[in-house]
């Protein structure tokens, strides 16, 4: 039950507060580096949520609604800070 509800908080508090209304078709790399130094900044750990919604987006790719995953398209990654 832990995961769930911490996976379901990611989504609920993260993901869809900033691509709750973009169409999935809409969502461009840029989207994605914001979102990441978004994250970076409001987390310490932020790779667990940006790992969900890439995988959604994965999903998306393998049910053919975009070609291909923004997210694989980043460059540099926020890193986590050090405790």
């Amino acid at each position: 039950m832990s995961t769930y509800s911490k996976t379901e908080g990611y989504f609920k508090n993260h993901i869809l507060p900033f691509f709750g209304e973009m169409k999935v078709a809409k969502i461009t790399v840029r989207h994605c580096e914001e979102f990441a130094l978004k994250l970076s900044n409001e987390l310490q750990y932020f790779h667990h949520v940006i790992n969900y919604a890439k995988e959604v987006l994965e999903m998306a790719v393998r049910y053919d609604y975009i070609q291909t995953n923004p997210f694989t398209k980043i460059r540099n990654y926020p890193r986590e800070k050090a405790c």
